[in-house]
């Protein structure tokens, strides 16, 4: 392991919250959350919870993010709202990456996307839109731009709006991932109103006795 990043809270930012661009990184147990600035706003940037990256032929190996809890925002009332995508790697090749047991509460389409990345990993995540759109977030795994599957992938007992996979990735593991059409109606709590949530799902739900989903139910109250 060459960088560290767990247990802080970022809070009341613009852009991404974290940038794992490098090899050897954990990024665990980490609250981020209140993304500011929209379009509207004279921001065009895509804002990402966790989002990767390796550009110039660069390839980053050995990422892992787990345990986070990642909110666009606590406070459905505030001005300067912003869809914020969750976790992500859009360009270039990064080899065994992990995304475990991560909440993300998001708008915008992409809860977790991973393009082109080889022998990788999405496992009990919990993904969710607490929104007024209505966009259906979800678990993907797409090619490079240049058309470049990725390779290697399991994706395995994540609870999620929708599931989007490339047809053409190659040694995929699909397993036990749930969709969630109606988190009112799954977990204990989802209040868009107030931000209020308890993610355990209900007794009957589509997620009861499953196995799916993420560890953490509510976010933490606060971080040092």
């Amino acid at each position: 392991m060459k960088v560290l990043v767990q247990g802080s809270e970022i809070a009341n930012f613009s852009g991404d919250g974290l940038r794992p661009i490098a090899s050897d990184v954990i990024i665990r147990d980490n609250y981020v959350h209140d993304v500011y600035v929209n379009d509207a706003d004279g921001d065009t940037n895509h804002d990402d919870g966790v989002q990767m990256w390796a550009l110039n032929g660069a390839t980053y190996d050995n990422i892992l993010i787990e345990r986070n809890w990642i909110q666009e925002t606590t406070d459905a009332k505030r001005p300067l709202q912003n869809d914020l995508q969750g976790i992500s790697q859009f360009d270039g090749v990064s080899t065994n990456v992990v995304i475990r047991d991560n909440v993300v509460l998001a708008g915008a389409y992409h809860g977790i996307a991973l393009y082109g990345c080889q022998d990788s990993t999405i496992d009990h995540n919990t993904v969710g839109n607490p929104g007024s759109n209505t966009n259906q977030l979800w678990v993907g795994v797409f090619d490079l731009k240049d058309g470049t599957p990725s390779k290697g992938l399991t994706v395995t007992d994540n609870a999620a709006t929708t599931f989007n996979f490339s047809p053409l990735t190659t040694v995929f593991v699909n397993t036990n991932n749930i969709d969630v059409l109606d988190p009112v109606a799954t977990y204990t709590t989802f209040d868009k109103a107030s931000m209020v949530f308890n993610l355990a799902p209900k007794v009957g739900s589509v997620l009861a006795g499953k196995g799916a989903g993420s560890s953490l139910k509510e976010p933490p109250a606060s971080l040092p």
